[in-house]
């Protein structure tokens, strides 16, 4: 066996315990989107579907362009980088989820105005 290999083994090996280091993972998820919530008012989502073409473009952007993005890297991964095509389609299938807490969290410690939209 090849020094790198066993390096790779080595740095890999916690990947296996994984289970155990998310255990808080959900929770903390839930809370940063309880935070979101209760920082936000009605005038803040009244404020965010006066902007429709804003919310479409959200939309567009999570459902039609996101996994065609997916789509591409995920060939491109197989076909030029000859990964395996599992690789490939956990791309794909990865680009196809959308948004999760985190995301709202992450508009709302940037563009705290803008919060509500990531919500709806």
């Amino acid at each position: 066996m090849r020094l790198s290999q066993i390096g790779l083994r080595i740095t890999y090996l916690n990947q296996i315990r994984w289970p155990h280091n998310f255990r808080y993972y959900a929770p903390a998820l839930g809370f940063l989107m309880f935070a979101v919530g209760v920082n936000s008012s009605e005038k803040d989502f009244l404020e965010a579907f006066k902007r429709p073409t804003a919310i479409f473009a959200g939309y567009v952007a999570q459902f039609v362009v996101k996994p065609l993005i997916g789509f591409f890297f995920g060939t491109i991964s197989m076909t030029i980088f000859g990964l395996p095509t599992s690789l490939g389609a956990g791309t794909m299938l990865a680009s196809c989820i959308s948004g999760a807490q985190l995301s709202n969290y992450a508009t709302f410690l940037t563009d705290p105005p803008m919060a509500p939209l990531s919500i709806v």
